[in-house]
């Protein structure tokens, strides 16, 4: 796919450098009877948009005037070493049928490298060349699926989300798009680019935040260092009705606000530390505990707010840190009184989470973000990773977007497991209208999700599970 290269080198800027360089990705899938109508509208939307944004076909380096600082190139012209847009027949694949809660013992064995057929993993290999992002369109039996693999450096999960609400908008033959260039420059620029040269952090509890964070410098070669192909990815269907239900009990306890975002958290951290945890020593006595880092989009805590089609990186990772003799794990729940003990179980972990995410204003995301001041900061800082990492999207309005009268709406939004560590955890997109479920992905190793699985109170919770299957073998269908 041929399109326009031409754009001025930027700088990233400190709130880029949370990560090191690393790539994630997400699939949208659509169900169609013509897939081949469906692969030209969408082709031609990402030429449009990669047009209006040309440096999502630059390259990630490092600045050659600048110590410790990466920017964004434009691609050396006969150079590039894949085109920006993959297109990929699989003809031997189709969609997945949707699983029932019968079937919850018959996926077969998952196979974690399979799914990463549907995105161009190859460009993470490479020890030189790392481009913004790459697209990848895969035309399957009965419709298709497109996957977005980004850098982490240039563009966050938030970010992500406006991509693709840009990409409905180019399918959809919109005059204009709300990104831009300039908002990515000037962001950066002007209302995170300074945020190195604050004064040393000064606020409570905010070098615990980052000595914490699980900022690692990732290796020079091939993907298979970092990506874990033994590990599972599950996807849980939890009905939202218990989640009022748990939230309204935990608020008729005592006054304060508490969101069902912040009781599904909870849950997980509970349900999870009984396995995730590692070894606390305090006053010579030995105890487990489990650590648990929230990532939280900062987007609307600065103050100026940060333009809200921004795709650059604007968050923070809030760490915390309890036993697990106080997330507890009182036994099975078998009537009304065992849920509300359940209820009293996770009141105080859920207003811990929301009053940590209270604290979170501007001058405590600029603290946190000016530890982070080159690239160097996070390659040359001694962390560990927490035991559980909790994401939300669940605003992310991805079902809610029409992609035009031939593709239609996204039938399945997935996030691609390449290099996912066990322990991460991400409430996904609602999907909106009546289905108000909430989806949560885990991956874990084999032992930790039959632990998961078999939790007596995750069972009460979930309605549906399966493996991640973003597509599946014609030939091996399955009966519902």
């Amino acid at each position: 796919m041929t399109v326009p290269h031409e754009f001025e080198s930027f700088e990233l800027c400190p709130a880029d450098y949370g990560f090191p360089m690393f790539y994630a990705g997400c699939s949208i899938s659509f169900r169609l009877s013509n897939p081949e109508q469906g692969l030209v509208i969408l082709r031609n939307a990402i030429a449009r948009l990669v047009s209006h944004l040309a440096f999502l076909n630059g390259r990630v380096e490092p600045s050659g005037r600048k110590v410790g600082v990466m920017e964004v190139r434009p691609p050396v012209q006969g150079d590039l070493k894949s085109d920006i847009c993959i297109i990929q027949y699989l003809s031997h694949l189709r969609l997945p049928h949707k699983m029932d809660s019968s079937a919850r013992d018959k996926f077969g064995e998952y196979d974690r490298n399979a799914e990463l057929i549907m995105a161009p993993v190859h460009i993470a290999a490479s020890p030189t060349d790392h481009p913004v992002m790459r697209f990848q369109i895969n035309v399957l039996a009965d419709g298709i699926v497109a996957a977005l693999f980004v850098n982490h450096m240039v563009i966050d999960g938030t970010g992500i989300g406006i991509l693709l609400e840009s990409l409905a908008a180019c399918c959809n033959g919109a005059d204009s798009l709300a990104c831009s260039i300039e908002c990515e420059v000037n962001t950066r620029r002007n209302c995170l680019g300074s945020v190195g040269r604050d004064n040393a952090c000064d606020s409570p509890g905010c070098g615990e935040i980052l000595s914490s964070s699980s900022l690692q410098s990732a290796p020079g070669t091939g993907h298979e260092e970092v990506h874990d192909s033994s590990l599972l990815d599950y996807n849980f269907f939890i009905p939202n009705a218990k989640v009022e239900q748990l939230r309204q009990c935990i608020q008729s306890l005592s006054p304060g606000f508490v969101s069902e975002d912040d009781i599904v958290t909870a849950i997980l951290w509970t349900c999870l530390g009984q396995f995730r945890s590692h070894r606390l020593s305090a006053e010579g006595q030995s105890a487990s505990a489990c650590m648990l880092q929230r990532v939280v989009n900062v987007r609307r805590r600065l103050c100026p707010r940060v333009a809200p089609h921004y795709l650059g990186n604007c968050f923070i990772m809030l760490n915390e840190t309890m036993t697990v003799a106080d997330l507890g794990d009182k036994g099975p729940l078998e009537s009304e009184i065992d849920e509300q003990a359940f209820a009293r179980q996770l009141a105080p972990i859920a207003r811990l989470l929301r009053s940590r995410l209270d604290t979170v204003d501007d001058r405590l995301v600029r603290d946190y973000l000016s530890q982070l001041s080159t690239a160097d900061d996070w390659a040359n800082t001694s962390v560990h990773e927490p035991d559980i990492a909790v994401t939300s999207i669940r605003r992310l309005g991805v079902y809610g977007e029409g992609f035009g009268p031939v593709l239609g709406n996204v039938v399945d939004f997935e996030m691609l497991p390449y290099m996912n560590p066990e322990g991460v955890c991400t409430i996904k997109p609602r999907r909106g209208g009546d289905d108000d479920t909430w989806e949560v992905g885990v991956t874990l190793r084999r032992e930790d999700m039959d632990r998961l699985r078999n939790n007596a109170k995750w069972r009460w919770l979930v309605n549906r599970e399966s493996p991640l299957r973003i597509f599946e073998a014609i030939k091996c269908s399955v009966t519902t």
